[in-house]
């Protein structure tokens, strides 16, 4: 599908015509806030970038902030493979809302509480070592990872991470007067990945064709 100019009918003209092609309801139940989705980009423009989501008629809208540079160019083009989560289900021009997650747009402190919410995995560096974990500077948030979170295997000593810029998971955010406490797992993270890994490789397996007369 051809890109479409950055008038005021980029999204609402694509959204409009992919809604005529899906089943009524379909996104609301293939789709739950924090979902991974894969998808294509079908059109870029001032708003942002649409993807066509992989697995049927689903479209959505990665914010001009999730694709822009610093200088407000596109950072993706049509036909680009994504991998993002969905943070809204009914949000900006009515359609499913996705964000790519570390290292794509700036969270900010305001991000961190919809990122614990969507799962959305967030880029932090460990500052000092503590009692049972270690300290992370999260978009100027000090967070608290246990040690037992670090990482898949035994760490036998936290402070190998001390600067090291990693990603992480919100497992518990809590807001008060004096601002969000969060907690993080790196661990949850790397299992995922690892399941994830695991899913595509049994996908990619085929059973050997059994020999005549076996």
């Amino acid at each position: 599908m051809a890109t479409t100019p950055d008038g005021p009918e980029d999204f609402a003209t694509l959204l409009a015509e992919y809604d005529r092609k899906a089943p009524p309801g379909k996104r609301e139940r293939e789709l739950a806030l924090g979902d991974l989705v894969r998808g294509r980009v079908i059109s870029v423009g001032r708003d942002g970038a649409f993807v066509a989501i992989e697995g049927g008629h689903t479209e959505a809208l990665l914010d001009a902030v999730e694709v822009n540079d610093e200088h407000g160019r596109p950072t993706v083009a049509v036909g680009d493979a994504i991998e993002a989560r969905v943070v809204e289900i009914d949000g900006k021009a009515g359609c499913i809302v996705l964000r790519r997650g570390t290292g794509h747009g700036p969270v900010g402190k305001g991000g961190l509480e919809q990122a614990f919410q969507a799962r959305i995995p967030v880029e932090g560096r460990v500052t000092a070592v503590g009692k049972g974990g270690v300290d992370v500077d999260i978009a100027g948030v000090r967070a608290f990872c246990p040690v037992s979170q670090l990482d898949v295997r035994f760490v036998e000593d936290p402070s190998v991470y001390v600067g090291q810029k990693l990603a992480f998971r919100i497992t518990r955010y809590e807001d008060d007067r004096r601002g969000p406490n969060l907690v993080v797992s790196r661990r949850a993270l790397l299992e995922e990945e690892g399941r994830a890994r695991a899913a595509e490789l049994r996908g990619k397996l085929r059973p050997a064709p059994s020999c005549p007369g076996s």
